[in-house]
């Protein structure tokens, strides 16, 4: 599952060392990471659109070719999903605990992961009142 694009395993993001990737879909990468400093797993989603995209150096992503506008809309629009998501308190929605840009060294070029948890773990196959946090795309 691992491409040559996603986050390396040990890398640090803030508080967070990523451990590995748990999916990827065609805007984002799903990583399962540790909070350093509460010692938990938590899940990090990544705004990495793949048609649009590209890791340019470390965390950094840049906009492929002429695809910027096609980038920056998407990005906006998962920051807006983040914001909507953090609202709710559901057992069934995933909860957003975080939202942060990893990396803005340059102009249109960064990385935006958002933090998620479950109150309960879904469907999905893992034991509900599992101790680890889940992402959703």
């Amino acid at each position: 599952m691992p491409t040559q694009h996603n986050l390396q395993s040990g890398m640090i993001l803030g508080n967070y060392e990523i451990i590995r990737v748990l999916g990827e879909g065609s805007f984002g990468i799903t990583y399962l990471a540790r909070d350093t400093n509460l010692g938990m797993h938590v899940v990090i989603k990544e705004y990495f659109p793949s048609d649009f995209a590209l890791r340019a150096e470390g965390s950094t992503i840049a906009p492929r070719g002429t695809f910027a506008q096609e980038y920056t809309k998407g990005k906006k629009r998962f920051q807006e999903e983040a914001q909507i998501l953090a609202r709710f308190n559901h057992p069934s929605i995933v909860r957003i605990l975080n939202y942060f840009e990893a990396c803005r060294r340059r102009p249109k070029m960064d990385t935006a992961p958002k933090l998620m948890r479950t109150l309960r773990r879904s469907p999905s196959g893992h034991p509900a009142g599992a101790d680890v946090d889940t992402g959703l795309l």
